[in-house]
């Protein structure tokens, strides 16, 4: 077994609150005021040794940055400018125009000094129960956020939740999912056989008019006036 393998299995792997988010800084031609970060997106589970990160496929992300940072808000740095080596990039489901949602599983580069203190610190704020690791320190169960089990999650299921976050959120006629509740707290929580249900019940939603999709940076759904009815339990 190779010397890396073992290195990578004695970390503890922690799941990751939501709200940590992977960005790398766009290269600007006056280096004047903070850098300005292009956010990949948001992380799944970490460890001393690397971390998982959500992310949906585009031109300006597939130009691959040599170092990434952490953000633990929109512009706070928790962790500057690592460097990091792809382990695993993933395909984890298609959306309706034509993006793609990946999971890249990212190791570590040689850390040293004040970086080991910024990611020990971030995982002590940010990071929850471990997670159990497999072949290569790689994830293979991933704390869910819902509080359904994996083997009981249905197509049903996975609709009921979906519709449940718009009624929780008051939602009307065109308003949306938020799209970090949708990145950062649902999805990571689903298995890739949940994905795939997920994917189903929204391109069902869709054909059936109940919600439409709306592409952005971060991809949401939006409820339409017959969305509105059924989840308000609107007469007409």
């Amino acid at each position: 077994m190779r010397k890396v393998q073992k290195e990578r299995r004695r970390y503890k792997r922690f799941a990751v609150k939501a709200g940590a988010i992977v960005a790398f800084k766009k290269p600007r031609l006056i280096k004047l005021g903070r850098p300005k970060f292009v956010k990949l997106g948001p992380i799944v589970n970490i460890s001393r040794g690397g971390l998982a990160v959500h992310y949906v496929e585009s031109r300006e992300r597939l130009n691959a940055p040599e170092q990434l940072s952490i953000l633990s808000g929109e512009t706070e740095i928790a962790f500057e400018d690592f460097v990091f080596k792809t382990v695993k990039d993933t395909k984890l489901a298609d959306l309706p125009d034509n993006k793609v949602i990946r999971k890249l599983a990212i190791q570590f580069g040689d850390l040293k000094g004040f970086q080991l203190v910024q990611l020990d610190d971030f995982i002590r704020k940010m990071g929850q129960e471990p997670l159990p690791t497999g072949k290569e320190g790689l994830v293979i169960v991933e704390k869910s956020s819902s509080p359904v089990h994996a083997s009981h999650r249905t197509k049903k299921v996975v609709c009921h939740e979906v519709l449940s976050r718009f009624k929780k959120n008051k939602a009307k006629a065109g308003d949306c999912l938020q799209p970090e509740w949708l990145m950062e707290t649902y999805l990571p929580g689903l298995s890739m056989e949940e994905i795939e249900l997920f994917e189903e019940v929204m391109d069902d939603l869709i054909s059936k008019g109940v919600v439409e999709y709306v592409h952005d940076t971060l991809p949401t759904y939006k409820l339409t006036a017959k969305g509105d009815k059924i989840i308000n339990k609107k007469k007409g």
